[in-house]
């Protein structure tokens, strides 16, 4: 007598695959140099998802508006990336970012400040065009993207850059000037949302276990 089949296994489900990452939406003022930047700043657990680009201030919170309207749950962080020089609508546009929830990262006169940081001080107050031939000298940006050989530069240098961009908050609130006056850069809480070039993670962590 032939002995009975056992039936065979049945082969085990397949469990569709869940993207577990922080999600950070960002509208930019500038259309390459931000986005490049914060490519190479995120870590790996971090998908930074990028929204409108080239618009003024005040169109870049209106978007990031709708996005906290129409896509809740979707997005961890919705930003907007702009500078302070040559805008009027900053102020505008900064109070409506605030009443919608929206985070600012905003550099005056400009991104390239933040990006002069990496490699150096900068006090004084500077104009844009100034802040931009500096930063290409440093070797930090060619043209109006950032530089092939700048990327080992900028992770380097992102500890001194944030602690850079502290110093100068502190210095215009002891001078009783606003936080965001020439120069002054907040784009670090950005970039640490991001990973921080997976640095400020690891500080995170030393300073725990301390």
């Amino acid at each position: 007598m032939s002995k009975a089949k056992r039936p065979r296994p049945s082969p085990p489900r397949r469990t569709r695959f869940r993207d577990q990452r922080k999600v950070v939406r960002v509208h930019t003022e500038g259309r390459v140099t931000e986005r490049q930047y914060l490519k190479i700043a995120k870590s790996h657990g971090v998908k930074v998802d990028f929204g409108e680009a080239g618009k003024s201030p005040s169109v870049l919170v209106k978007h990031a508006e709708r996005d906290t309207e129409n896509q809740r749950g979707r997005f961890d962080e919705i930003w907007c990336i702009f500078d302070y020089d040559r805008h009027l609508d900053v102020v505008r546009a900064i109070q409506q970012a605030k009443q919608a929830g929206v985070r600012i990262a905003l550099s005056n006169p400009c991104f390239e400040l933040w990006l002069v940081l990496h490699a150096e001080e900068q006090n004084a107050e500077i104009e844009q065009r100034r802040i931009q031939q500096r930063c290409q000298e440093l070797g930090l940006t060619d043209g109006k993207a950032i530089a092939g050989k700048a990327k080992e530069q900028l992770k380097a240098g992102y500890e001194a850059a944030r602690r850079r961009a502290q110093a100068l908050e502190k210095m215009h609130h002891e001078s009783g000037r606003l936080k965001t006056s020439n120069p002054s850069s907040n784009v670090w809480q950005l970039t640490d949302q991001c990973g921080g070039f997976g640095l400020s993670e690891q500080s995170a962590k030393k300073a725990i276990r301390a």
